[in-house]
């Protein structure tokens, strides 16, 4: 009797559209007969949402119908799929959110096949993704050998994309710009210390001690700054972090709803925060010109 095959993996922030996700479907029950169960069920809240009919395999009619049902929101975050056969033996099962991860399984006797349906889901998997999921998971995960919940990455070739490469830039930028700040003081405070032995040195020195002047006239302002700053720094975090969340996208919102405090799925506390750091930056920036 030939070994049964079971291959587990996961991925971060895989954000289908209704069309990805219809793609991802037919890729799952692709070679499944007309003897399979296919079932597809969305969770919101305590409430289960299901085809009402059994069907050997989910078309786009039992998609549409589980939208109509959870009165067409703008995503679906808790989506639960499966398909299996007895002869010859198969199972795919895909469970999107919540949360950040995606998780899937691909079960058959027939190896060959477990493999390239994996590797065909994973594929799919990871490039309908978020750029920042892209750049922040670049790899899959599958199960730790002999464990049922430890995870490790997998070694996985992504694919080369400048617009990952450029939200990496823009992720980074924003802190690296706060550590050449604090390194910029630490040489002025080293400067102002050494009174020099040439020339150079003690005019350096003369101008490293006006400049610490002028931070020390002004540093309630610029301790307000920095504060602010680190507070937008953080919530621009917050707001990053919200792209590695698993889920299917039905209705793109805008940019401006992402930060408006009228949306469903607004972090206030978040968004207040932001906004009150952005206000004082900038009204102690202009304060600070002006003097």
């Amino acid at each position: 009797m030939p070994k049964r095959l079971v291959r587990r993996g996961r991925v971060r922030g895989y954000r289908p559209t209704h069309s990805q996700l219809q793609e991802i479907l037919e890729l799952a029950q692709r070679d499944f007969g007309d003897a399979s169960a296919a079932h597809l069920v969305y969770s919101q809240g305590d409430l289960e949402i299901y085809p009402q009919a059994d069907t050997p395999k989910i078309l786009p009619n039992h998609i549409d119908e589980i939208i109509k049902e959870a009165d067409d929101p703008d995503e679906l975050n808790n989506l639960d799929f499966s398909i299996s056969q007895a002869t010859p033996i198969r199972r795919v099962e895909t469970h999107i959110g919540p949360g950040n991860w995606t998780t899937y399984r691909v079960e058959s006797d027939d190896q060959t096949w477990a493999y390239g349906r994996y590797h065909e889901l994973t594929d799919k998997l990871m490039s309908n993704r978020s750029l920042y999921a892209k750049f922040k998971s670049g790899t899959p995960q599958v199960l730790k050998e002999g464990t049922d919940d430890r995870w490790r990455s997998t070694p996985w070739e992504p694919p080369k994309n400048w617009l990952v490469f450029a939200t990496g830039i823009a992720t980074i930028l924003p802190w690296m710009l706060l550590v050449l700040a604090a390194f910029a003081a630490i040489i002025l405070a080293v400067q102002a210390a050494n009174p020099g032995s040439n020339a150079t040195e003690r005019e350096s020195h003369r101008i490293a001690l006006q400049d610490a002047h002028y931070l020390g006239a002004h540093a309630p302002i610029l301790a307000i700054l920095i504060l602010c700053y680190i507070i937008t720094l953080f919530a621009y975090q917050h707001w990053l972090r919200t792209w590695l969340r698993s889920k299917i996208v039905l209705r793109k919102p805008s940019l401006i709803s992402q930060f408006s405090f009228r949306g469903r799925k607004s972090d206030t506390v978040s968004l207040a925060s932001f906004y009150v750091a952005v206000f004082t930056l900038i009204a102690t920036s202009i304060a600070l010109i002006i003097q």
